[in-house]
């Protein structure tokens, strides 16, 4: 969730870009399923709103998407180019928003880091428990880079394959294991994601073959992410909601070669800041008692604010490197 410009194999080369050429994976319906998945961001953290696990499949969604262009990135780029573009796309705005929250938890009398406990987990965790997301994906850049180097040689159907069951094995296991740590932030929110990470691997790989075993092996990871999340369904339910919502349209996106109306997919480029700023808008709202207790109001007005204050920043060559 850390881009806004227009290159996915530069310093963004994941899932908040804008649209490009088909030959690196970037279509029209990606870039809409990121203003859908934004969205639901926005709904997850509104208080009182239902279905939120609806709203937190756009997460997912939206680390499958970063997953698979940081993998084009890790293709494309020598070590050097590859991290300098990552880092310095992160540091900016993980650096701005720890201090615009920070502000805003003292102001309100809470603590500076209310979501962690100890220097290291408050520090990923961030004043704010939503940028836990920023160092997540430099973590989840390094691993990438790893992994394209590691399995440059085999076949495409191979490491489609490999990382289809490494992300069902994850999704399976990780809830599962029994340690007190896990219920932390940000370790829980980092081992929910991982299984989107592979299963972005698995698209990428998949989207490199001819056009009958790429639809083959993009239709085998929807039936096992969802055969997966139907047998969890009573043991982990929000996993299984999450995932299974997610893969699908996530899947659908990279195979359609719809074209959108260009102001609709231009707002693909402002889903880092609608992801930063949205709970900003809803806090204050929350302040305003006829607000207060009005899920969909809060949840429409963070939305406007949060797209439309992006779109003004972006503007500004300063401004624009913290959304």
């Amino acid at each position: 969730m850390t881009s806004g410009r227009t290159d996915y194999h530069g310093a963004n080369a994941d899932s908040m870009g804008k649209v490009g050429s088909m030959e690196s994976g970037r279509r029209d319906a990606v870039e809409f399923l990121r203003i859908l998945a934004a969205c639901g961001v926005v709904w997850f953290h509104t208080p009182g709103g239902a279905w939120k696990d609806m709203g937190y499949a756009g997460l997912l969604g939206f680390v499958m998407i970063s997953s698979y262009f940081l993998m084009v990135g890790a293709r494309k780029d020598v070590a050097g180019v590859y991290f300098h573009k990552r880092i310095s796309r992160v540091i900016a705005p993980w650096a701005f928003w720890m201090l615009v929250y920070g502000a805003f938890n003292l102001i309100r009398g809470k603590d500076l880091f209310p979501s962690s406990e100890g220097i290291v987990t408050g520090l990923l965790t961030g004043t704010w428990i939503g940028l836990w997301y920023l160092p997540f994906v430099l973590v989840m850049a390094a691993l990438v880079f790893f992994f394209a180097k590691a399995t440059a040689d085999i076949p495409a159907w191979v490491g489609s394959g490999l990382w289809l069951i490494l992300g069902t094995s994850a999704m399976r296991i990780l809830p599962s294991l029994d340690a007190k740590w896990l219920a932390l932030t940000p370790w829980a929110q980092w081992l929910n994601a991982l299984p989107a990470v592979f299963f972005g691997l698995s698209i990428h790989e998949a989207l490199r073959l001819p056009v009958v075993p790429r639809w083959t092996f993009l239709l085998l990871t929807v039936v096992l992410v969802e055969a997966v999340a139907v047998w969890m369904w009573h043991g982990h339910r929000g996993v299984s909601i999450t995932y299974g919502l997610s893969i699908v349209p996530v899947a659908a996106a990279f195979l359609s070669n719809a074209r959108l109306p260009r102001r609709l997919v231009a707002g693909g480029a402002l889903c880092l800041g609608v992801y930063l700023m949205h709970a900003l808008f809803i806090g204050g709202f929350r302040m305003i008692p006829s607000i207060r207790n009005s899920p969909l109001l809060l949840f429409v007005l963070a939305v406007m604010l949060s797209f439309g204050v992006t779109a003004a920043l972006q503007r500004n060559r300063i401004s624009k490197s913290v959304v």
